[in-house]
């Protein structure tokens, strides 16, 4: 049972899932995860509580696309993990997405590597957003890119995971809209070290290469959801742990 309540001027909406209270503030009604908590839910709730019980308690998470922080807020308070790498290269996105971390006391989450997007290798780009309605739509052009018509763009640092000092990793979620294979290839090291589970969103175009690149890891695919527009949702584990000989 939820109960709920909006808190007009500080834009912030509160609800109590799981016996916990949560909180995210809100800056653009609009957009289709902010609308989703501004009507006392998680974005994607159903999905979430089916990951739960594929993250073990003290799990070492790495938030690909934070967003606003949906995901993090729901990992953080509800699955017990060590910690939350985040990222998020949106400088609009991660505002929030710090806001929603201090209303929700979440001192599991590590904010090192937060301004950071993540594909194959390092290099600069410009993201671009072209609508408000879904700011987690966030594409990566070329920094020398024409605009066009946008709500936001703005240069980012891209890097590769593999680049980063994570010596553990236990799951890894993903958004990265079209540089699921890129980031893939970019964290081939880190994966066959930690062996992570991995939640990631692919489009139907993309899911066969980047299937044949995950089995060739040691990986299988276990569950998938499937969105809207091509998109779908899909679960990735190990074939075996990562302390096995």
């Amino acid at each position: 049972m939820q109960n709920a309540t909006t808190t007009e001027h500080q834009r912030v909406v509160e609800f109590v899932y799981d016996d916990k209270l949560v909180r995210f503030f809100i800056e653009e009604p609009r957009d289709v995860v902010q609308k989703a908590q501004l009507h006392k839910s998680f974005y994607e709730q159903n999905i979430l509580e089916r990951l739960k019980y594929s993250i073990p308690e003290g799990a070492i998470i790495a938030d690909i696309g934070a967003n606003v922080g949906n995901h993090t807020v729901y990992f953080g308070l509800f699955c017990r993990p060590a910690k939350v790498y985040v990222f998020e290269p949106n400088t609009h996105l991660q505002s929030i997405l710090k806001k929603n971390i201090e209303l929700n006391h979440l001192t599991s989450v590590d904010q090192s590597y937060l301004r950071f997007g993540i594909s194959g290798s390092d290099f600069e780009a410009k993201i671009r957003v072209s609508s408000s309605e879904n700011w987690g739509n966030g594409h990566l052009v070329s920094v020398n890119s024409a605009g066009s018509a946008e709500v936001f763009s703005e240069n980012v640092s891209v890097r590769a995971l593999d680049s980063f000092e994570i010596k553990e990793l236990d799951f890894i979620k993903a958004d990265v809209e079209g540089h699921e294979l890129a980031l893939l290839e970019g964290a081939q090291e880190t994966l066959k070290r930690c062996q992570p589970a991995i939640f990631i969103e692919v489009g139907q175009k993309r899911i066969e290469q980047v299937t044949f690149l995950l089995e060739s890891l040691g990986y299988r695919l276990i569950d998938f959801v499937t969105m809207y527009r091509g998109q779908g949702n899909y679960l990735f584990v190990p074939t075996r742990s990562p302390n096995s000989s």
